[in-house]
């Protein structure tokens, strides 16, 4: 019994994954911040077509959280691409940590199951 809680634990941990970044509308902050979530949950971050992916949705979104800074005249339009590449990378810190997470709970989850199968 305590495996199975154990395991179905990992599991779920493991399917909860979301970066806190999701893509969809910005949400609204403090004057001159923005900020935006981007729901990595689906994503194997191990692979790398879906690391490609979780890349791809955070420049999406480190454009569009920028473009708003623009246009609501917090930004210049010179500094939107330096602003991109700011919050691009502080979202890619992020995203090592958890592909690090998933990796171990992944680990685990296979270890677990395999003394599972053998009783």
């Amino acid at each position: 019994m305590t495996r199975f809680s154990t395991l179905l634990i990992c599991t779920l941990s493991a399917a909860s994954v979301v970066l806190p970044l999701q893509m969809a509308q910005a949400r609204p902050a403090d004057p001159g911040t923005a900020s935006t979530e981007i729901d990595l949950s689906s994503l194997d971050l191990t692979s790398a077509q879906d690391w490609d992916t979780a890349t791809k949705k955070i420049r999406q979104a480190s454009h569009a959280v920028c473009q708003q800074l623009q246009d609501e005249n917090w930004l210049f339009m010179s500094d939107v691409t330096d602003c991109e590449q700011d919050a691009a990378s502080n979202a890619r810190d992020s995203l090592y940590d958890l592909r690090d997470q998933q990796r171990t709970r992944c680990r685990n989850g296979h270890v677990l199951l395999a003394l599972s199968a053998r009783k």
